[in-house]
């Protein structure tokens, strides 16, 4: 029960998230610390009840309690088995043997593969290495009374991007709006009688999927305001950003071709689904040197419009053969 785990209580917890820190070489509120730890090793937003920010003192004030919970995840079932760990979820001191040797020290050195073995033990690897870092005070440091602090403004818009669940949204609407309307066009070439249908399904698509694009560019701006730098350091925010290249696109050309929506939708919402998948494993260590350029921000950038234009364009082709090959010239042209 959490009442049983030492740590700081919830109204103390709030006022701890706003304290100012040095961390992944900025300043950053503790609630983007105390999120980031969380979700990285224990895979979700609270435990037991407990806030990111109470997990987190839990740990920093009395570690020899809270390495006996049951908080590192490990989702591959034969590196459990190999460690002879009977539930998802291991304790501490489950990673080390009776006489004080690491468990996981000659299997890092064994398993330099990159199958599924090799990379589940590299992440059970950082996990318990960011845990000794949080206990001996070097995952994140005070900052200077004299240093340059935030502003109040981006502190609280910190803490409301780190608890908006955006992706998760934005994946779920854009896939569930992709399937529905793409069945509703499917069913016009069908039956012609369902053409009202389709032009008020497409106007009420149209709206959603403006939505979902506004929604997507705000969180990506927001990211952006709160990092300091353009927010393409990593797999979650390059796929975002795609994501929002493909709405953008969509949007502008889908008067010309309207069987565009659809599938901008469903390729924005899986594009999204591995963005949000990205987001479940956050980088916590120093950035390298090389992703504050912003040089690669513009390569990346390139990059990622020239896969969002390929993506498009390569359904788009693939959904013009299948009309060629099965439907008459009038009927081609009815529906484009």
């Amino acid at each position: 029960h959490a009442a049983d785990i030492p740590t700081i209580n919830a109204e103390k917890a709030k006022k701890v998230a706003r304290y100012q820190v040095v961390y992944n070489d900025r300043v950053a509120p503790l609630n983007t610390v105390a999120t980031d730890f969380l979700q990285k090793i224990y895979g979700r937003h609270s435990y037991k009840g407990l806030s990111a920010e109470q997990v987190l003192y839990g740990w920093i004030a009395r570690p020899e309690v809270w390495k006996s919970q049951h908080f590192i995840q490990i989702k591959h079932a034969p590196l459990r088995k190999r460690l002879g760990i009977t539930s998802e979820y291991a304790a501490m001191e489950e990673l080390f043997s009776a006489d004080g040797k690491y468990k996981l020290m000659p299997m890092v050195h064994e398993e330099q593969k990159h199958d599924a073995m090799g990379k589940a033990i590299r992440e059970l690897d950082e996990k318990a290495g960011l845990i000794l870092m949080l206990t001996s005070n070097t995952l994140f440091t005070p900052i200077a009374p004299s240093s340059p602090h935030l502003s109040d403004a981006c502190v609280e818009a910190e803490i409301v991007y780190n608890k908006i669940p955006a992706t998760k949204i934005l994946f779920i609407v854009n896939l569930a709006m992709g399937f529905f309307s793409f069945f509703l066009f499917m069913a016009n070439i069908s039956f012609e009688r369902w053409q009202r249908a389709r032009r008020i399904a497409q106007v009420a698509s149209v709206g959603v999927f403006g939505a979902s694009f506004t929604f997507a560019l705000l969180v990506y701006a927001l990211r952006w305001y709160v990092g300091g730098r353009v927010p393409l350091s990593n797999g979650y925010e390059t796929m975002l950003l795609m994501a929002i290249l493909l709405m953008a696109i969509t949007l502008t050309m889908h008067r010309r071709f309207p069987y565009l929506l659809p599938f901008g939708f469903l390729l924005s919402g899986f594009t999204l689904l591995v963005s949000h998948l990205g987001s479940m494993n956050p980088q916590i260590t120093p950035l390298m040197p090389v992703l504050h350029s912003p040089l690669l921000s513009i390569h990346v950038s390139v990059i990622m419009a020239a896969y969002a234009l390929l993506a498009l364009m390569a359904i788009q082709g693939a959904f013009a053969l299948w009309l060629m090959r099965e439907k008459s010239s009038e009927q081609r042209c009815a529906l484009i």
